[in-house]
């Protein structure tokens, strides 16, 4: 039984141009691979649009760093930090998300962000899970982000 979803694999070019061919109209849902995530939902594809679909993922000129470190002061390496964001156009919504691990020193960075609210998140094995929901805007200082342990 045909469910009516369809896949297929799009590659854009450097600028960020892509061709949809003998794609059904309807409902369209699009997905990024690699090292940033995003996703395109609530998207109608219709013979109005066709022709010309212009799409917008969360990039930008913003850059967000620091560093994690423990109770003691100590850096935190390999804690996952992640940052996602969720916009919406009308029916369309546009989610972004990015994680990487610590170095050995507790750093990270993120660049290219887009300006706008955002979440970022912490997790590291044995200490509490830390959240931070903010717009991190060009130029930042860097932030010192400690992790706690939970109390038995």
């Amino acid at each position: 039984e045909s469910t009516g979803a369809h896949s297929g694999k799009i590659v854009s070019d450097s600028s960020g141009f892509f061709r949809l061919e003998n794609f059904p109209l309807g409902e369209v849902s699009l997905t990024t691979r690699g090292a940033e995530f995003y996703t395109i939902t609530g998207l109608e594809l219709g013979e109005a649009n066709y022709g010309k679909l212009a799409l917008t993922v969360a990039r930008g000129d913003r850059y967000l760093s620091g560093w994690v470190s423990d109770e003691g002061g100590l850096p935190v390496e390999r804690a996952m930090v992640t940052l996602d964001a969720t916009s919406t156009d009308g029916a369309i919504e546009y989610y972004a998300y990015r994680s990487q691990g610590t170095d050995v020193n507790g750093r990270f960075s993120f660049e290219n962000l887009a300006p706008g609210e955002q979440r970022l998140s912490v997790y590291a094995t044995g200490y509490n899970k830390l959240e931070i929901i903010g717009s991190f805007e060009r130029p930042s200082e860097p932030l010192r982000l400690r992790l706690t342990r939970p109390y038995n």
